[in-house]
């Protein structure tokens, strides 16, 4: 009885974490599908109103511990008198692993109260970006969580 208990108990923790994979496979499925749509918004001009570099720090169980940074912008727009204020630069990360490197992207791109054309859904206009389309790398992520999630699936079958 208590083999039959633990065989259930595994398959039930290995569903579970096959249904997770799948969540984030939808996630980066409508993540992609929304780049894709963004190719067709409509564009206001936007101000930018601050820059900033954010420090992401990774720590590893073992090995060495590594740091990223990603420009940050944040623009202001408005539409039908409406103010809004965003920071999506574009649909994929944009991290430098040196500080300097990060800061050039800032200084050739964005420039603090400078005039950057800002697309956004006209259908939920908070959401903006300052690139639009281009994010292949979260389809490829989600065919690899749905991989995950059918490895795993299989473990709990067998």
């Amino acid at each position: 009885m208590s083999y039959m208990f633990q065989r259930i108990a595994s398959a039930i923790f290995l569903v579970v974490l096959a249904a997770s994979q799948i969540y984030f496979a939808i996630a980066a499925f409508d993540e992609s599908g929304e780049a894709a749509r963004s190719l067709h918004w409509p564009s206001v001009n936007g101000t930018i109103d601050d820059v900033d570099i954010r420090r992401h720090e990774h720590h590893r169980t073992h090995g060495r511990n590594w740091v990223n940074y990603e420009p940050v912008v944040t623009y202001e727009y408005e539409i039908d008198s409406q103010q809004y204020r965003d920071t999506r630069i574009g649909w994929y990360s944009i991290r430098y692993s040196d500080r300097d490197e990060a800061q050039r992207y800032l200084d050739a791109h964005y420039k603090n109260g400078s005039t950057v054309n800002v697309f956004y859904d006209p259908h939920h206009p908070h959401h903006a970006c300052l690139i639009i389309g281009h994010a292949s790398n979260e389809k490829l992520r989600g065919v690899m969580h749905i991989c995950i999630a059918a490895a795993i699936l299989g473990l709990a079958v067998f």
